[in-house]
C-alpha cells in the first residue's frame, strides 16, 4: 500500500488526514491458493490490494476459459463493473497462491469520496495505472510476435505468469497451447 502512496505523492501530495482515512478503511486479510474473491456474474463492490501473492483473471470466451490478465503483488485490483457501473462481473478473480490483501468496500470509498477530495486523485491514479497495463497487454496481444510475447510476460508478470501452467499461460499471451509450445 505503502509503495503505491509514494508513487502518487512524487506527483501529487496526499493530505495526511486522508492518508490516515484512506489507511483505516482497508482490513487485511489472507486469501488461500485457488479461492475466488469475485466470481463471474457477482456484483463486486470492493477495492483490493495485494499485499503479497498473485492472482489472475479469467474471462469465459466462446465456451473456453480465457485468461484476461494478471495481477503481481503490490498492484491493485479495481473491478470498475460493479464498483462504479453497477454491473456483474464479466470475470473470475482467482488467487493464485496464498495471499495476504487488502480490502476496501464500496461503502468506505463511498465515505473516502464525500469526506475527501483526494480520494478521487488516487482513484485516478489507480485507474489509469490499471487502464496502462491492460493498453499495454493489448498491445502485446495485437502486434507482437510470439517471442516478444513471451519476453513481455515473463518481465511484466514473472511471478503469476510462472505459476498458470501451458495452457493458462498460451491463453495469457492470446495463442494456442500447440503454437506456444513451439517457442517454450
Amino acid at each position: 500500500m505503502e509503495r503505491i502512496v509514494d508513487r502518487i505523492n512524487q506527483q501529487a501530495k496526499l493530505s495526511q488526514r486522508f492518508l490516515v482515512d484512506f489507511r483505516a478503511s482497508f482490513e487485511q486479510t489472507a486469501c488461500r491458493k485457488s479461492s475466488i474473491w469475485i466470481g463471474e456474474g457477482q456484483l463486486a463492490r470492493e477495492l483490493l490490494l495485494i499485499k503479497d501473492g498473485a492472482m489472475v483473471v479469467r474471462q469465459q470466451a466462446d465456451g473456453a476459459d480465457a485468461v484476461a490478465m494478471l495481477v503481481n503483488p503490490g498492484q491493485p485490483v479495481i473491478p470498475t463493473h460493479g464498483l462504479f457501473l453497477d454491473e456483474k462481473s464479466p470475470y473470475t478473480y482467482q488467487f493464485l497462491e496464498d495471499s495476504e490483501v487488502y480490502i476496501m468496500d464500496g461503502r468506505a470509498l463511498s465515505a473516502l469520496l464525500v469526506k475527501h477530495g483526494d480520494t478521487q486523485l488516487l482513484l485516478h491514479f489507480l485507474l489509469a495505472e490499471q487502464l496502462k497495463r491492460q493498453e499495454a497487454h493489448s498491445l502485446m496481444l495485437a502486434f507482437a510476435e510470439p517471442e516478444a510475447r513471451i519476453e513481455y510476460a515473463e518481465a511484466n508478470y514473472k511471478v503469476p505468469f510462472g505459476m498458470l501452467n501451458r495452457e493458462g499461460q498460451a491463453s495469457f499471451l492470446g495463442m494456442s497451447k500447440r503454437v506456444y509450445q513451439r517457442y517454450v
